[in-house]
């Protein structure tokens, strides 16, 4: 395992991340989406939950675990118990709250 530690812009990165999921079958804003969130994650430095989880995405989505294009579903439930409350479930989907960089 390699110990040296190199700075990589994060725009280039971006890119090469976002062309990555592209050519494995992942849609242009999907892919986006998941690369803001694994960049920001390595800029807030999460490194761990940032770009370094690149090649676990690779592998499964060559090996068919992961799937480019799922079949995203919303479903409201509401609890009508004293305090009623109301959830959005979402399988697979998730948008970044905040602003690219």
């Amino acid at each position: 395992m390699c110990s040296e530690f190199r700075t990589v812009w994060a725009e280039p990165l971006t890119q090469f991340c976002q062309r990555v999921f592209e050519n494995m079958g992942v849609p242009a804003q999907d892919a986006l989406t998941t690369t803001d969130v694994l960049v920001l994650a390595d800029l807030r430095g999460i490194e761990s939950h940032g770009v370094a989880r690149l090649r676990r995405y690779y592998t499964g989505l060559k090996n068919g675990v992961m799937v480019p294009k799922p079949n995203i579903q919303s479903e409201k439930l509401f609890n009508h118990g004293s305090s009623a409350m109301l959830y959005e479930l979402f399988t697979g989907a998730y948008e970044p709250r905040c602003e690219r960089w």
